[in-house]
């Protein structure tokens, strides 16, 4: 939260909602990469071998952008949608509010502004290490004047990956192309599970993540919606899953 104690007085004191601006501003470069010093220091390099895999998926990047109505893509420069969505890590501001927000106009200047903040990371970036990099960048960015409180529950999960070799992720790539009749194709995902990352560190197990929901259906929006033929589809891939895991274990 940004917080000027003044209320009115507009050009003659600094408006609460125009630091926050400049404050959320500083976070990223014009080009879309973060600002925040050490954020990307233990983000692996992609294998190359995984970029042109990547690469190689029929992904139409002018479709994308129509369906979610988006004029021209952007991001951290020298990646790809995918690679930005799927490998490389963010910090997005999911809201901002502060002032006079009911109905008609009103002059009163705002003494108070605040802001929402989340970063999505990549494995080998620690969460607590992050949100201090963070911390300190918008402490060193106050404008003068300005009091700076950051406050919230800690909410963080450690990212997660299976290895590409997983038994458990090679049965379902065959489990797949029995049921459709078509090669599987692998993609990656931003989303927050952090009980992928507690099954690994304290039981030591891997989690193949085996739902039949799909992209265009809208994860947890207003319009979220689910296929009836998944729900088919899905009962005969689990049984053919366990049976043939089962088989590969012995």
């Amino acid at each position: 939260m940004a917080e000027r104690r003044a209320v009115g007085y507009g050009g003659a004191i600094a408006n609460a909602l125009h630091a926050m601006a400049e404050l959320v501003a500083s976070l990223h470069t014009p080009d879309g990469r973060v600002a925040v010093a050490g954020f990307y220091d233990d983000v692996a390099p992609l294998p190359a071998d995984e970029r042109r895999a990547i690469a190689e998926l029929p992904f139409d990047e002018a479709r994308f952008l129509s369906d979610v109505g988006a004029p021209a893509p952007f991001g951290e420069p020298g990646f790809s949608t995918l690679e930005r969505q799927w490998t490389r890590p963010t910090l997005e501001v999911n809201g901002m509010w502060g002032g006079y927000q009911g109905k008609g106009s009103q002059t009163v200047t705002p003494n108070e502004a605040h802001a929402k903040l989340s970063c999505r990371l990549v494995p080998d970036q620690d969460p607590d290490r992050i949100r201090a990099l963070v911390v300190r960048h918008l402490e060193t960015h106050v404008p003068a004047g300005v009091t700076l409180t950051v406050a919230g529950e800690r909410h963080a999960a450690r990212p997660y990956r299976i290895p590409a070799d997983h038994p458990g992720l090679l049965t379902a790539e065959r489990v797949l192309e029995q049921v459709y009749r078509k090669k599987p194709l692998r993609v990656r995902m931003g989303s927050t599970l952090p009980v992928s990352d507690l099954f690994k560190r304290l039981l030591g197990i891997d989690t193949v993540f085996f739902s039949f929901s799909t992209a265009d259906e809208s994860f947890h929006a207003p319009n979220e919606f689910f296929r009836v033929h998944r729900l088919h589809e899905g009962l005969e891939a689990w049984t053919r899953f366990w049976e043939s895991y089962a088989r590969s274990e012995q």
